[in-house]
């Protein structure tokens, strides 16, 4: 993992000091031989706690069914961002492997849990999404992981002017040479005309408030509801933001 500069940043300037409990809960220790991101640096606490009362507050949703070998490395990099002001849910939509076990380790530090069936990874989200008070909006896949500072990047260089903040996303996984994809020009219209646009999921920061006035997430759509909904969501919000760090990993795997 390299980090962007505005992620070392964010690493060296947060200051070791013991803050309230819904600022910071103490994460369990790594497996054994997990090291470096987000594995070995500890439990981060907030930069500047003083600034904690006007961060705004933001929601990340993880689905989650039977990932259980990746779903503590994508539970960590939520935590471990150190962001005061974190609504963390996490919808398991009933599995059968060592989800189970992940899951009760890190209970104690996710807003809401949900373990029950669903539908699917979309009404997985829509579930989150209900119960999202956050100012912004993103779901973190539970074989994916979020890059340390994204959350104060975004808290940071986010603007009432802009209704979308991009970062670029990592793309890795077994006998896959790691590249990166970048959100660029993002708008319904190039969608739509398939007009040189890309766009990664994991690196798309929504208004929550937007995204619900746009009709939120199709949960009838198993595949493509995200490019559903970002269509529908820049028609009516078309001002974005992109950021040159990379905010995600994006997995790779045969399951």
């Amino acid at each position: 993992l390299i980090l962007t500069p505005f992620a070392v940043k964010a690493l060296k300037q947060i200051p070791q000091q013991t803050v309230k409990k819904s600022m910071h809960v103490s994460l369990p220790d790594p497996p054994p031989g997990k090291t470096g991101w987000p594995w070995s640096l500890g439990s981060i606490p907030p930069r500047d706690v003083c600034t904690g009362e006007h961060l705004p507050e933001i929601t990340v949703v993880t689905p989650s069914f039977n990932q259980g070998d990746y779903l503590e490395e994508t539970i960590r990099s939520v935590l471990m961002q150190g962001y005061p002001k974190l609504q963390y849910i996490v919808v398991d939509g009933g599995s059968t492997d060592k989800s189970h076990e992940v899951l009760a380790k890190y209970a104690h530090a996710i807003s809401h849990l949900i373990q029950e069936p669903d539908e699917g990874q979309s009404d997985a989200i829509c579930k989150g999404l209900q119960l999202a008070t956050g100012t912004f909006f993103n779901w973190i896949n539970s074989d994916d992981f979020l890059w340390p500072g994204v959350l104060w990047e975004l808290a940071e260089r986010f603007r009432p002017e802009m209704d979308l903040y991009t970062f670029s996303v990592s793309v890795e996984g077994e006998g896959v040479t790691t590249y990166r994809m970048h959100n660029e020009r993002l708008s319904a219209l190039h969608m739509l005309r398939a007009d040189r646009y890309s766009f990664s999921q994991p690196g798309l920061w929504f208004n929550t408030d937007s995204l619900r006035a746009c009709g939120g997430i199709d949960k009838s759509l198993n595949y493509g509801f995200d490019w559903d909904l970002l269509v529908r969501y820049l028609a009516a919000h078309p001002r974005v933001q992109y950021s040159k760090s990379i905010g995600a990993t994006f997995r790779l795997h045969d399951t």
